[in-house]
């Protein structure tokens, strides 16, 4: 493995574990419309930066040196350009999640708290 490899995994596997981390989060009470307003706007910061690293890997199965086997008994360049090719539908599915998350931040910003002085 590649130093480049074992930073990518690192920080790969700490990104999971803080997401993991949220998760067990949401077994306590739930948060303000503010709160959620600014944890969408991580979320949505969060999105955004996978397109980058899909593509990186998609690149890196589409130029990967050396000689490989499937053993499925599968054509190795066929599936590696499946694998590709899945990376990049990927960042489709990303793209539209954003989309989501940054409509929620559009609705959730006209909310505002009824006070006693209202």
């Amino acid at each position: 493995m590649t130093d480049n490899a074992r930073l990518l995994r690192l920080r790969a596997e700490e990104a999971s574990a803080a997401l993991r981390a949220a998760n067990h989060a949401t077994f306590r009470e739930t948060v303000t419309v503010p709160d959620v307003y600014d944890i969408v706007g991580d979320l949505d910061d969060l999105v955004r930066r996978l397109p980058q690293l899909f593509g990186f890997l998609g690149r890196s199965v589409e130029r990967a040196p050396g000689r490989h086997f499937d053993d499925r008994g599968h054509h190795p360049a066929t599936t590696l350009q499946a694998a590709a090719h899945a990376l990049a539908g990927a960042t489709g599915y990303v793209d539209l999640v954003a989309v989501q998350l940054a409509t929620t931040q559009v609705h959730l910003g006209h909310i505002g708290l009824v006070t006693a002085e209202d």
